[in-house]
């Protein structure tokens, strides 16, 4: 079970597009069915902006580490 739905479009999103890609408008053009699809369901476009805007920066961080901590060990995705 995804820990929320649309999770697994978010880390698709983040293992296919390469680290300089990854712009918050980028990441809401590519996922924009997933969004309009998952919850939050409101009407309140702040709610969803930081909803989204949360999950987004969440998997960029991990991501953006895991890739400069892979590099250093010698491991590319």
């Amino acid at each position: 079970m995804e820990p929320y739905i649309g999770n697994e479009a978010v880390l698709k999103y983040f293992e296919t597009y390469d680290e300089e890609t990854w712009t918050y408008e980028h990441f809401l053009n590519e996922l924009k069915e997933t969004i309009i699809t998952s919850p939050p369901y409101t009407n309140d476009w702040s709610g969803l902006d930081g909803a989204w805007y949360g999950r987004y920066t969440y998997h960029a961080n991990k991501f953006s580490v895991l890739s400069r901590c892979g590099s250093l060990i010698g491991w590319n995705k």
